[in-house]
């Protein structure tokens, strides 16, 4: 390592050393000198210059010697030789050169092999839309275990950077291993990676969708990308399948026939979907699957495991060739009790889970049947699955007990609500119901863009002690301005949500499976305009309600018996006491009556120390972890008590930071696009990066450090039928650079013509669905507000963006959260038009119109939509009745 470094901290020093020339080219450069280190090590050759060559040359001599080396292939920036990149490469060489290669443990120079996998492990951590959302180690090596036989050929259609391939490679002897994967770069990488832990592979950069000479295989591995289709599916289907493109818009289903296409006489397939391919949507795919008789087992795994989602996900095992044993048979699992907390943001599957689905497998296999609680698992006949409940593990299972539950999810995530009180245009109890896509229509100044600018100041004035009315993300002049009719005597604004597995602090939190409403309430102050005066809990049946007092929130323990029931049984604070929920025997029945008796006595010491009022500190608008019990236990009181008193308030303070916390994770991933986005520059640097300004000038530096994004804009931009292809290329300022820092042009290739653009020199209206496109397909699990989407935008380009709406916030998908406040006729009946083909939900949809009453009050419709795509609800003043207006109306 470089000093002594460990490999991780070695890969975030080699990443310092290219930050001039974006993340994933930095990246790329870092793991191709990696791979040039180990060849010099490992296989030098006359004919090829050592690396103390490559370490004393000049920049450009650098930039020669490394085209030599095979599996370095360069791309267009070593081509184009900028400086920035010259400049690059000399760092990483150099901090290479300092890199101690001694042999380690796991083989000839193991240790360049591990850092270039810290460095992929970094890229990931950065984000999915620059690393890709690897198969985590002990799933990948579960998939391998169920699947790979000594000697099988094992093809990987949608490898990444290889995971599931080396997976292969270990669990077996004498396997032979292939891959495709569409995205070149990532192709690359998984090339050099398995290269450099020495294993024989073939890895072609192309998507296996477009193969003219399909693979054959005695084992496919597949985790494909979740979510995002194209174009090339929907043809294979047409012409590969019976079902004839049935669902090739909602879901990955495509990717399961691939797999058996793939497969020769008596293989295996091991496939990674999300629970959305369970959905009854699929029963046509799903009946000619079964009718194969090609579905072995479904494993139905927790949402958590994988690190940029929430996604609950399932292992798909496929057969060419079912036994005796097996045959007409499928077996399902939910492997939700055998997942574990790892560390603070994500689960995952023990070597023990690996161990025993291994020996459901192996069992069921063998007999036809396992011995497993009914909840675990179990062996259904074809013939009895209802395909209209769909395929999900649990519907074929028994509930399972309480205690297995160790990590529960709610049925919802992200915002299911908005609650206004006095805000605006808005009265005492407005609410906004929201859905995964929820399009918010109505009449200028009627109250629209009120919705998005309570989420905005809330998300400006958390870190403060009251509403900042006017910030860096919304400006709505002063307090006064924001309370209905100015006469009102304070603003309420608040949420419900579904917490997502990655925002559940570790230190506490109430049970994930509850939907939290949290609500604040402001109003004038001496020192603050818009200071807090209460703040508000819901989860569950349960309630905290906090009165804001300097520098304390105070909660109030007057109604507080059942929550404090709750924290005793240890079904409320998670993660979970284990014991006390486990069992319903008498000592267990004696455990929980003396759990209840010590919450009593701590109430009642509580309540009596601090008048029903717990203080807690403030970071903000929320309480802290820390419990202010100076004055809050009386003298008369036990220490016995006071201790009893001391861990409930805690359990208190716990549950509150807690929400705290996944509030201000939520808030982080809220973004925001309004109605006007930046006007299109020549030039772009990193002061264009402020944080959420609304108007999208992060784009360009955005796309300079994810290069992987460019492609998928690239591909979204052509189905909008915008005929220019964009690349982001960094400008060169000479010896000038470090004073004016990074500086990128986004330049514009007419497809027609080839014509080389700015956006300056183009229509305004790609500068507009830019911003759009990039953020909608750079987000996961994002809450994403878009203003006018339609603004500059051709009808035809308007339609096509609704089914970008519709792609990212897809359940199995991206998983976003999508609020667009739009006026645009288009973007609804394309919404219509994908319900009534069976391709999007009605459920995921909510559409929302604001109207205002005699007395210019804000009131809200809720529109349903249903099957068929139609409405359920009246539309105020007709559907868009000013065109018909228009087309019919008298002179």
């Amino acid at each position: 390592m470089i000093e002594g470094t460990k490999p991780a901290h070695t890969s975030s020093q080699l990443f310092d050393a290219v930050r001039g020339i974006g993340i994933e080219r930095g990246a790329d450069l870092i793991l191709r000198v990696l791979v040039v280190r180990w060849m010099t090590l490992a296989m030098p050759r006359p004919d090829r210059s050592d690396w103390r060559e490559l370490a004393e040359a000049n920049p450009q001599g650098k930039v020669d010697l490394l085209r030599r080396f095979p599996l370095s292939d360069p791309d267009d920036e070593i081509a184009n030789s900028s400086e920035s990149y010259r400049d690059a490469l000399s760092k990483v060489v150099a901090s290479v050169d300092r890199m101690d290669v001694g042999e380690g443990e796991g083989g000839l120079w193991s240790p360049v092999a591990e850092t270039y996998d810290a460095v992929l492990d970094l890229l990931e951590e950065i984000g999915p839309e620059a690393g890709g959302s690897q198969t985590p180690k002990l799933v990948a090596d579960l998939l391998a275990e169920l699947t790979v036989r000594p000697g099988d050929t094992v093809h990987d259609p949608a490898c990444g950077v290889g995971n599931l391939l080396m997976a292969a490679h270990a669990a077996a002897p004498d396997v032979r291993l292939s891959g495709n994967e569409a995205n070149s770069r990532t192709a690359q990488r998984a090339q050099m990676r398995l290269y450099l832990h020495q294993i024989v592979e073939l890895i072609t950069a192309d998507n296996a969708f477009e193969v003219t000479e399909p693979e054959s295989a005695d084992t496919v591995l597949l985790q494909p990308p979740w979510g995002a289709h194209s174009e090339s599916e929907r043809r294979w289907m047409s012409s590969e399948t019976p079902i004839a493109g049935a669902t090739t818009r909602t879901g990955d289903i495509p990717w399961l026939f691939l797999a058996l296409r793939t497969l020769r006489s008596a293989g295996r397939a091991a496939v990674i979907l999300t629970h959305n391919s369970f959905f009854p949507s699929h029963r046509r795919s799903h009946a000619e699957l079964l009718g194969r008789d090609a579905v072995e087992a479904i494993i139905s795994l927790p949402g958590g495991l994988f690190r940029h989602t929430g996604i609950a996900t399932a292992i798909w095992l496929l057969r060419t060739s079912a036994s005796a044993t097996c045959r007409g048979k499928v077996l399902f699992i939910d492997a939700e009790s055998m997942v574990e907390v790892a560390g603070r943001k994500h689960l995952e599957l023990s070597r023990e889970a690996v161990a025993r689905l291994s020996g459901l497998i192996g069992q069921y296999r063998e007999n036809g049947t396992v011995d497993a609680p009914g909840f675990l698992a179990r062996v259904v006949e074809t013939a009895s699955i209802d395909l209209a409940r769909g395929l999900l593990p649990q519907v074929h299972l028994d509930e399972p007990p309480p205690e297995t539950t160790t990590h529960p999810l709610p049925d919802r995530t992200l915002l299911t609500r908005i609650l206004l009180h006095n805000f605006k245009a808005f009265g005492p109890k407005a609410q906004i119901d929201l859905a995964p896509l929820t399009l918010v229509y109505g009449a200028n100044s009627a109250g629209k863009s009120s919705i998005i600018q309570a989420l905005l100041l809330l998300k400006q004035s958390m870190a403060y002690e009251g509403m900042i009315t006017q910030g860096p993300l919304v400006d709505v002049g002063g307090f006064a301005g924001v309370v209905h009719r100015h006469t009102a005597d304070g603003v309420g604004l608040g949420f419900t949500y579904g917490a997502l597995p990655s925002w559940l602090p570790p230190g506490g939190t109430p049970d994930p499976s509850l939907l939290r409403t949290v609500q604040w309430y402001f109003g004038a102050g001496d020192a603050v305009a818009g200071a807090l005066r209460v703040c508000r809990f819901r989860f569950g049946p349960h309630e905290l309600n906090f009165r804001a007092e300097s520098d304390l929130l105070h909660a109030d323990l007057s109604s507080a018996t059942d929550l404090f029931r709750g924290l005793a049984v240890g079904d409320l604070l998670y993660p979970f006491e284990v014991e006390p929920r486990r069992g319903n025997g008498p000592r267990r029945n004696a455990s929980r009556l003396s759990q209840e008796q010590n919450s009593k006595r701590a109430l009642r010491v509580l309540r009596s120390g601090t008048s029903d009022r717990l203080p807690l500190r403030r970071l903000g608008l929320m309480p802290s972890a820390e419990a202010a019990l100076t004055r809050s236990l009386t003298a008369s009181s036990g220490s016995r008590d006071q201790s009893f008193a001391a861990t409930y308030a805690g359990r208190v303070a716990r549950l509150a930071s807690g929400i705290s916390a996944e509030v201000r994770q939520l808030l982080d991933s809220l973004v925001w696009l309004g109605p006007l986005r930046s006007a299109p520059r020549r030039v772009y640097d990193r002061s264009s990066t402020d944080p959420n300004p609304g108007d999208g000038r992060q784009t360009a530096m955005f796309l300079f450090d994810h290069v992987s994004v460019v492609d998928q804009v690239n591909d979204w931009m052509e189905q909008l039928e915008v005929p220019y292809s964009l690349e982001v290329l960094p400008l060169n300022a000479g010896s000038t650079s470090g004073l004016v820092g990074d500086l990128v042009a986004i330049v514009l290739t007419d497809r027609r013509s080839g014509v080389q653009v700015t956006p300056a020199d183009v229509g305004f209206g790609i500068s507009q669905v830019l911003p759009i496109v990039v953020e909608l397909l750079s987000r996961r699990e994002s809450i994403i507000m878009i203003e006018q989407p339609e603004t500059h935008l051709h009808p035809r380009l308007q339609s096509r963006l609704a089914d970008l709406f519709i792609e990212t916030a897809r359940v199995g998908g991206r998983g976003n959260q999508v609020i667009v406040e739009t006026h645009s006729e288009h973007v609804m009946l394309r919404i219509q038009r994908r319900i009534r083909e069976g391709t999007l939900d009605a459920g995921d949809v909510q559409v929302v119109y604001i109207d205002q009453d005699s007395e210019g009050s804000a009131v809200v419709h809720r529109l349903r939509v249903d099957t068929d795509g139609n409405f359920v609800d009246e539309w105020p003043h007709g559907f868009f009745e000013e065109r018909l207006g228009e087309l019919f109306g008298e002179f």
